[in-house]
């Protein structure tokens, strides 16, 4: 699977870096693994996904919207799961794509924070966390 679940020590923060030619597959897989995330360490969870952090990572629009309703369904460790945050970090036409949708109704109505670098991620995510949270955003 080109994509790397990474959970931070001692930080309800999970980096996940997504290579290589992105799948539903692969979506479905890294949602398995926030899942077990959320049963080894609880909630809430603050996932991070690097779509361009240094890594080629490509997806076709097909696929972007395949990953957009897949996302959307409410499946545990996934955007629309209510105990995990999700932010994005990546700056490509098909990321504002797939964040514009899933802010949709139709698709679960999660705004997600889009940042260009990990390291501001990183930042909002602790201040997230700090100020007590935002996990149920999506």
């Amino acid at each position: 699977m080109p994509a790397r679940v990474e959970k931070l020590m001692g930080e309800p923060i999970a980096i996940v870096t997504y290579y290589g030619h992105i799948t539903p597959a692969d979506a479905t897989g890294v949602f398995a693994q926030i899942a077990t995330l959320l049963d080894d360490y609880g909630a809430p969870l603050y996932r991070i996904i690097c779509v361009d952090c240094g890594q080629e990572a490509y997806a076709s629009f097909d696929e972007v919207m395949m990953l957009t309703i897949l996302s959307s369904r409410g499946r545990r460790g996934s955007t629309t799961d209510p105990e995990v945050m999700t932010v994005l970090v990546g700056e490509h036409v098909l990321i504002d794509l797939y964040v514009d949708a899933m802010r949709q109704d139709a698709f679960g109505g999660v705004d997600i924070p889009l940042f260009g670098v990990l390291e501001d991620a990183l930042v909002f995510v602790r201040e997230q966390i700090h100020l007590g949270g935002a996990a149920g955003v999506g």
